[in-house]
């Protein structure tokens, strides 16, 4: 009990208050941003609540939609085509995911045009995002995982110019990568 007593002291004078634990984010995430459908099936709604009429049914799991409003616990998304409307928070998940746009694009080993093709996506085939910079993004499609030009893909804004560091412990930053 006393060197819990004694971390616990430690920890409140290297950081100035006490640390705590919570599973929730303490404060509202930053609007607009984007996150992914979380379901087979979603009804983009005219407002928010179950009893307004249902604009269009999105049938993607994984798709990637950017909340730019919150109300409650609806969100209000845009999809990549522009189309707008309200969805239950429940039907969203905050991974991040990638829509390759229209044409067909290699998927490269390495993130440089001269790199090996290790497959070819056409348009409308929703991946699971990797890390990213300026020029190049990491999609994982299936068996397949490699890198593509950003502008063959939707779901990443042009001021998001690198993967967010992972950090172990958020509060000690010399354990994030």
């Amino acid at each position: 009990m006393r060197k819990f007593k004694l971390i616990w002291l430690l920890f409140f004078i290297l950081f100035g208050q006490p640390v705590t634990f919570s599973a929730a984010p303490s404060s509202p995430q930053s609007l607009p941003r984007m996150v992914s459908l979380g379901a087979k099936r979603v009804y983009l709604r005219v407002g928010p609540d179950k009893t307004y009429r249902v604009l269009l049914e999105f049938c993607k799991e994984g798709l990637p939609v950017e909340i730019f409003l919150e109300y409650d616990s609806w969100r209000k998304i845009r999809d990549h085509e522009g189309s707008e409307g309200w969805v239950h928070k429940s039907m969203l998940s905050g991974k991040r995911s990638a829509l390759f746009l229209k044409g067909t694009h290699a998927l490269h080993k390495a993130p440089e045009d001269t790199a090996p093709v290790v497959a070819h996506v056409e348009g409308g085939v929703v991946g699971k995002l990797g890390q990213y910079n300026k020029q190049w993004c990491q999609v994982e499609v299936k068996d397949y995982k490699g890198w593509v030009p950003r502008k063959a893909i939707w779901g990443l804004y042009p001021q998001e110019e690198s993967s967010p560091k992972k950090c172990l412990l958020p509060f000690l930053p010399f354990f994030c990568r």
